[in-house]
């Protein structure tokens, strides 16, 4: 069974959010060309990998599969989906940026990382919308949402791997076995690293309160239960 509901999720988000980020991308170049030289030109690289995750959701609405059966295909794109996710929220991050800017560029920079920020993490929110429309057509709304509880949780981790660890998407690739060591001796040693847990676990909290905002306002199938 192929979910029949993307158009309706997903031609709305894709349109908005590919002219946000053609906007962004604009602005950047500009910028950089009136500057003279490359300002902030990263956030078009962590915008990419925020469309990832967005385009692995989709995906994950053409795995044919009956009611109730998850078919090997859809795991993978799951896991894999659940990979690059935390690049989404991840661009919220780089509002760190802002206090080092250049002098006088200060408000240029934060103008520019919000807009970068608000399309990645509405990609993020989007793309979770429709894993959750996938897996309730699955498994159910109560196992999803236990589903969705760790995927946040796991989200805020990743988040916390890539901005206070400094570990991006493709070390677990190219060194799964060194990343992993550092990330538990990192969360073992609680009391050095528990003001950037507590952001890890923040980020998670805030992702899903970001959520629920966002799919209250997603429309979903008749009679369909969350």
């Amino acid at each position: 069974m192929v979910l029949h509901r993307v158009p309706e999720l997903a031609s709305a988000t894709l349109r908005r959010c590919l002219v946000a980020s053609a906007v962004g991308v604009t602005v950047l170049l500009a910028v950089s060309a009136l500057r003279g030289r490359s300002t902030l030109l990263f956030l078009g690289w962590n915008l990419f990998l925020a469309w990832v995750p967005y385009g692995l959701s989709v995906l994950a609405t053409c795995v044919p599969a009956p009611r109730g059966r998850v078919p090997v295909g859809l795991v993978a794109v799951f896991f894999a989906w659940l990979f690059f996710l935390p690049n989404a929220p991840y661009i919220v991050t780089d509002v760190i940026y802002v206090f080092r800017a250049p002098a006088g560029y200060a408000p240029l920079y934060a103008l520019i990382v919000a807009g970068f920020a608000t399309t990645g993490l509405v990609l993020g929110l989007a793309s979770i919308r429709l894993m959750h429309e996938v897996l309730r057509e699955r498994l159910g709304p109560r196992t999803t949402w236990a589903v969705l509880g760790s995927v946040f949780v796991l989200t805020g981790v990743g988040v916390y791997v890539g901005r206070v660890l400094r570990w991006n998407s493709w070390d677990v690739l190219m060194r799964p076995g060194e990343l992993v060591g550092t990330t538990l001796s990192a969360l073992a040693n609680v009391e050095r690293h528990l003001p950037a847990l507590a952001f890890s676990l923040a980020v998670g909290a805030c992702v899903f309160g970001a959520y629920l905002l966002y799919s209250a306002h997603t429309p979903r199938r008749v009679g369909a239960r969350s």
